[in-house]
C-alpha cells in the first residue's frame, strides 16, 4: 500500500497544476469525462485534496496520469506504480457515481419513530455510499468533535479529523463480512429544507421522508461512512446493514447529543464544555469568539494549532473567566463581555509586538497567560482603573520567557514553561502594581 500512498500524496502535492491554467483544466476534464469524472467532481477535489482519500484508485490514477501528462511529474507514472493487470483494470474504468446519484425526496422504509424528532431504521452500507457520493452527507464543524487544521499554499484551513488507519480497519472488516453491526447517526438539521419540515414520518407504511434542501450533518459516524464508500467501490454486492437513527434537531441540539456522546467516548475537555455551555462563563466566551479581539483565536481543542491564529483554548478562558467573575444572570454576563472584549481590544493594540514574538518565547500572549489577563482584567475593573493604563501597567514587565520573575514565579522551570501554573499566574497578576488608581 506505500507505493499507492506515495502516488496518492503525489497527486495531492501537484493537482493544483491543473486548475492553474484553463486551457490545461479544459483539456484535462474533457480526457477525464471519457472515464466519468466530471468537471464538478474535478472542482471538489481542487477545493479539498483530502476528498482524493474517499475515491476510486482508479479514478485518481487516472487523475494522476493526467498530471504527468501535461506536466512530467516522474513520480506520476503509472507504469512506476501499477502493474498490468492494475493498469488494464484502471482503462476499463468508468465512474458510475451518477448511476447511483440520490436526489430529494429521500423515502426511507421500515422506520420506526422512537420519540419525537427520532427515528431507527436498517441503513445498508451501499446507501450511506450513495448518499454520500450524491453529496447529502455533510461533514458539520459546529457539532462535530473537533476540526484539524491543513495548510494549503498560504493559508490554513478547517478539514475533517479522519483517522485513516481506522477507515482501514472498518473497509476490511466490511469487506471480509467481520463488521459488527453499530449505531450510525445523523441529523436532519432543523431549519434546513426548502419545505416545511425535514421529515415527514406515515406510521402506517412506516416510511420517512426526508424534503427537498434537508442537510444531512452526520453526528456519529464519520469513519463507517467513508468505510462504506471505500467498501462500495470494491464489492456492490455485499449485505450489511448499520443500525441508522436519525434525528431532527437544531444545531444546539445536535451539540447536547455530541457533549454526552462524549462522555462515553473521550473527546478533548476544551470542545466537551464548548458543546455544554452551560455557564454564564461560556456565554462571554461565545460572545468573545464572535466580536472581539479573540475571534478566531480560541480553540476548540486541548492544545493549540501549529500554523493557525489560536491563541487560548476553549477550556482555560471559560474556566478563568468563571473563577474569576460572579455572574448571576445573563445580563451581567453580557456586561462582562463587554468589558473583556474592551480589555482585550487595549490588550492588543498596545502589545502587538509581543504578539509577533510569540513562537520567539514571548509570554505575553501564551496560552495559559489569558488566565492571569483575565484575572488581571478584574483587578482593574474593580478599582476603577481605566483600561487605557493597561500599557503603563504591564509594560514594566519583560514577558520573554528568559526573565527571572517567570523563574521566581514558578512559570518557567529548567527554561521550559511548566504544566502546573495556574496558581503561578494568578499569583503574578495578583502582584502587578495596578498603577492609575
Amino acid at each position: 500500500m506505500s507505493a499507492y500512498n506515495d502516488f496518492i500524496q503525489s497527486v495531492k502535492d501537484n493537482i493544483h497544476k491543473i486548475h492553474e491554467n484553463n486551457k490545461t483544466r479544459r483539456e484535462v476534464e474533457s480526457q477525464l469525462a471519457i472515464y466519468g469524472i466530471n468537471k464538478g467532481e474535478l472542482q471538489r477535489y481542487f477545493n479539498d485534496i483530502d476528498t482524493l482519500d474517499e475515491i476510486d484508485i482508479r479514478a485518481i490514477a487516472l487523475i494522476g496520469e493526467q498530471i504527468f501528462l501535461k506536466f512530467g511529474i516522474e513520480s506520476l507514472d503509472l507504469n512506476k506504480t501499477f502493474n498490468k493487470n492494475e493498469l488494464n483494470d484502471i482503462r476499463v474504468f468508468y465512474n458510475t457515481k451518477q448511476n447511483d446519484y440520490i436526489d430529494y425526496p429521500i423515502v426511507i422504509d421500515d422506520v420506526t419513530m422512537i420519540g419525537q424528532g427520532s427515528y431507527v431504521f436498517p441503513i445498508d452500507y451501499k446507501f450511506i455510499a450513495r448518499l454520500y457520493n450524491s453529496n447529502k452527507l455533510n461533514y458539520n464543524f459546529e457539532v462535530q468533535r473537533q476540526p484539524k487544521f491543513v495548510k494549503r499554499k498560504d493559508r490554513v484551513i478547517k478539514a475533517p479529523f479522519i483517522n485513516q488507519n481506522s477507515v482501514k480497519e472498518i473497509t476490511k472488516h466490511l469487506l471480509n463480512g467481520t463488521l459488527v453491526p453499530t449505531n450510525i447517526v445523523y441529523n436532519a438539521s432543523l431549519g434546513s429544507s426548502n419545505e416545511s419540515e425535514e421529515l415527514i414520518y406515515n406510521s402506517k407504511e412506516r416510511t420517512l421522508t426526508i424534503t427537498d434542501g434537508t442537510r444531512l450533518d452526520i453526528l456519529d459516524g464519520m469513519h463507517r461512512t467513508i468505510s462504506c464508500l471505500r467498501a462500495y467501490s470494491v464489492n456492490k454486492d455485499l449485505d450489511f446493514n448499520f443500525i441508522g437513527l436519525l434525528f431532527n434537531f437544531t444545531t444546539k441540539q445536535a451539540q447536547n447529543y455530541q457533549s454526552q456522546l462524549a462522555k462515553a467516548n473521550p473527546i478533548p475537555k476544551s470542545r466537551i464544555q464548548e458543546l455544554e455551555a452551560s455557564r454564564y462563563a461560556d456565554f462571554v466566551v461565545q460572545q468573545l469568539r464572535i466580536d472581539s479581539e479573540l475571534k478566531d483565536r480560541i480553540t476548540s481543542r486541548d492544545r493549540l494549532g501549529k500554523g493557525t491564529n489560536e491563541l487560548v483554548s476553549y477550556a482555560i478562558i471559560s474556566n478563568a473567566i468563571d473563577s474569576t467573575f460572579n455572574m448571576k444572570n445573563k445580563l451581567e454576563a453580557l456586561g462582562i463581555y463587554k468589558y473583556l472584549s474592551e480589555y482585550f481590544t487595549y490588550l492588543f493594540g498596545y502589545f502587538q509586538e509581543d504578539l509577533e514574538q510569540l513562537d520567539n518565547g514571548n509570554l505575553m500572549f501564551y496560552n495559559k497567560m489569558f488566565i492571569g489577563h483575565i484575572k488581571l482584567a478584574k483587578r482593574m475593573k474593580e478599582h476603577n482603573i481605566p483600561l487605557s493604563n493597561l500599557n503603563h501597567i504591564l509594560s514594566g514587565i519583560d514577558f520573554n520567557r528568559e526573565n527571572k520573575i517567570f523563574k521566581d514565579y514558578g512559570i518557567v522551570v529548567n527554561g521550559k514553561v511548566s504544566n502546573k501554573i495556574e496558581k503561578s499566574i494568578i499569583k503574578l497578576f495578583d502582584d502587578i502594581e495596578l498603577k492609575g488608581k
